[in-house]
């Protein structure tokens, strides 16, 4: 068995494990917009930077136009875990988007060392970084504007 090719399923395995585990059953149903979103923007960048050459998955299992369907799964599922623990205060909101952009950095960098995905010409580690930075803070603007209310009432507040 070829781990790299299924490393995106047992990905979306432990989060959507952890989202039923962490989350309330009707916050996950009202947060299910947000990681639809979230899949959606993933999708889209990760379309985008395959376009420019700088990305790709080396025999991805079951693609959508070449990104593995359960990375989209997995993006989902971060989304709603994301969303979830996301504050209306600018200062925490940077801290969330910066821990997460640390944990997206984590299972990219195990993708990279198993050989699921390759950064092409100069894109490297740095600038991945620097992406799912910039794909985190474009989520939480869309999902606020779209979804604020589902995202902001009837939260606990962990402060």
């Amino acid at each position: 068995m070829d781990i790299a090719r299924y490393i995106n399923i047992i990905f979306a395995i432990i989060v959507w494990l952890a989202v039923f585990i962490l989350i309330k059953p009707q916050r996950i149903k009202a947060l299910l917009p947000v990681g639809m979103l979230a899949a959606i923007v993933l999708f889209g960048v990760e379309i985008y930077f395959k376009s420019l050459g700088l990305h790709k998955y080396n025999n991805p299992f079951l693609p959508v136009a070449g990104i593995p369907l359960f990375h989209l799964f997995w993006g989902a599922g971060s989304g709603i875990i994301f969303i979830n623990y996301m504050k209306r205060e600018f200062s925490k909101k940077l801290i969330i988007i910066m821990l997460f952009t640390i944990l997206t950095g984590i299972f990219a960098y195990i993708s990279d060392m198993i050989g699921n995905h390759a950064n092409l010409k100069e894109f490297n580690d740095f600038y991945h970084i620097i992406l799912n930075f910039a794909t985190l803070s474009f989520l939480t603007w869309a999902s606020e504007g779209l979804f604020g209310k589902r995202i902001y009432e009837n939260t606990i507040n962990i402060d």
